[in-house]
């Protein structure tokens, strides 16, 4: 199988299955289930939303939340493997709030080698430092502590 992966904020509704495999019953999840929580403590639970025939993510309490997906293209095929969801939270900082990986792209996946999470890490980089004046990014999951990765 090859991948071809490309990116997107856009996603059809007919993926709406696929979204919520990759939010809320991602099988790594046990793994980070208290840096999840707090996160949605934090800012809020995710919630999947229908708009104009497009998946839309909203977190209650915060009305700019941006999110990006990985999509897997091949032989005119498009799956969603990937999503990361963050927000701008003051001048100088993005919040990267929750991400999803599809298990077959995981570290221990069939795909690992594509480091799907890796690389929308650093296409959030990427549109980080496209923003004036964002010199970081704050990845909320880290055995506890919030990792700092510069832009």
């Amino acid at each position: 199988m090859t991948n071809n992966i490309k990116f997107s904020s856009l996603l059809d509704i007919k993926y709406r299955d696929a979204l919520e495999e990759l939010l809320f019953f991602n099988p790594q999840q046990h793994k980070f289930i208290s840096d999840i929580i707090d996160c949605i403590e934090t800012f809020g639970q995710p919630l999947i939303v229908e708009d104009n025939g497009f998946l839309r993510i909203h977190v209650e309490g915060l009305p700019d939340v941006q999110y990006l997906y990985a999509l897997e293209c091949s032989s005119g095929d498009t799956n969603p493997i990937g999503v990361i969801i963050y927000n701008r939270i003051d001048s100088q900082n993005i919040v990267l709030m929750h991400i999803g990986v599809k298990e077959e792209y995981l570290s221990t996946g069939k795909y690992a080698d594509k480091l799907v999470a890796i690389t929308l890490i650093n296409r959030l980089r990427e549109v980080a430092k496209a923003i004036k004046g964002v010199k970081n990014i704050l990845m909320m999951y880290g055995a506890g502590d919030i990792i700092k990765i510069r832009t």
